[in-house]
Parts: structure tokens; C-alpha cells; sequence
């Protein structure tokens, strides 16, 4: 609670829960809904709350989207299933499949190192063609690939892109990024 209230008294837009820097996969799946319960109580809807829903269970993604969106989140943020390794083809028809589930608004998350996959910027072009999907958060730490995303992407002003590498932010945003989502 203390966290919260210092960071949204600091002036950030959102709060993003169950990121990797909360670390999110070594926590049980009770606490990841007491955790998404609280946030949004505290929070008050003072600002977006974003809840993490990354798994390697498609069902549990479903089911913490479900209680996000039933405690009143404003969008859901899902890296690539990690511990799989996964072709670029299937990830699109794993997102595909779950954006028909979903309620909420998605935002990728493209963290390689512990995904084991890159979300290609040709990948993340088709993908934002889906309703649903409003944004992307990088932890590449690669600025070659925001060019690369960010020209893809160049006729999509709707479409956020933020990274997760904090020193990276500053020239990110100069170069056209929406913001950061850092630990």
C-alpha cells in the first residue's frame, strides 16, 4: 500500500502488477489474485491499473484475466508463454486464440531473455490488427528493434509502445516511444 500510494503521489500514469520485476512467476496463483484484489482497491481508479497475466498455462492466463477484470483492471499485459520455445507462427495463433477469450485490453510483452522468443517486428504488425490489442511493452532492451517496431508501426497512432528498460527510457520517448513501464 505504501508503494502505491508514494509512486501514484510521484506522478506515474498506471500501475502495472505482476510484471516481471513483481515477480510474477514465483508466486502462487492465490496470492496473484490477492495481489490484483488490493492493487485495484488501493488504487481506487486513480490511475490504470495493468495486470500481468503471463503463464505457461493458457487457462491461468484466462483465469487471472478473468479476476482482473472482475476487480476492475483496465488492461492485461501477457509476455510469450515462457519456458516453451515458440515459433513466431505459433505465438500468433496463441495470441489469436486467447484475444477470443479476453475482455480486457492486451498489451504484448516482448522479454526475450526470459521467453525465450523475440517477438518479431513484422510480428507484432499483424498482431496489432486485432481488436483488442492496444499496445506493447519491450524489454529487449534493443533499440534497433523499437526503430524497427516503431516503422511498422508508423500508421498506428492508437497503438502504445513503451519500454521496460530504464535506461533506455529517456532516448526511447526523445525517439518516439510512448513512455516506460519500469521497475
Amino acid at each position: 500500500e505504501r508503494l502505491i500510494e508514494h509512486v501514484i503521489s510521484g506522478g506515474v500514469h498506471g500501475i502495472f502488477v505482476l510484471g516481471t520485476t513483481g515477480e510474477f512467476a514465483g508466486l502462487g496463483y492465490r496470492l496473484k489474485s490477492q495481489m490484483v484484489s488490493l492493487t485495484c482497491e488501493i488504487v481506487r481508479s486513480r490511475v490504470p491499473v495493468l495486470v500481468g497475466i503471463t503463464d505457461s498455462a493458457f487457462t491461468e492466463s484466462l483465469q487471472l484475466e478473468k479476476v482482473a477484470l472482475e476487480c476492475g483492471a483496465d488492461a492485461v499485459v501477457m509476455a510469450p508463454p515462457f519456458y516453451f520455445t515458440t515459433s513466431q507462427s505459433e505465438y500468433i495463433d496463441y495470441i489469436k486464440r486467447i484475444m477470443s477469450h479476453l475482455t480486457l485490453p492486451l498489451f504484448l510483452y516482448n522479454m526475450p531473455t526470459h521467453t525465450k522468443m523475440n517477438i518479431e517486428p513484422d510480428t507484432v504488425k499483424l498482431l496489432a490488427k486485432i481488436p483488442g490489442i492496444i499496445g506493447i511493452k519491450d524489454s529487449s532492451s534493443n533499440l534497433a528493434y523499437f526503430n524497427q517496431v516503431r516503422s511498422e508501426l508508423h500508421d498506428r497512432s492508437d497503438f502504445s509502445f513503451m519500454v521496460g528498460t530504464e535506461e533506455f527510457m529517456a532516448e526511447f520517448v526523445i525517439m518516439g516511444g510512448h513512455g516506460g513501464v519500469t521497475g
